[in-house]
């Protein structure tokens, strides 16, 4: 659809669409908004 956009996410987390380059803010906000705690994701993303 867009030839000259290359995404990994169809949506960021935080400000990011790249994998290797969310950070343990980005996971943290993305946690909040999908109202899980954060200790759910820390063991897979070393957090």
């Amino acid at each position: 659809m867009y030839p000259n956009i290359q995404n990994e996410f169809a949506m960021a987390f935080g400000d990011e669409f790249v994998a290797n380059k969310i950070g343990a803010f980005d996971l943290v906000g993305f946690c909040v908004h999908a109202d899980i705690q954060p200790r759910l994701v820390r063991d897979d993303y070393y957090l």
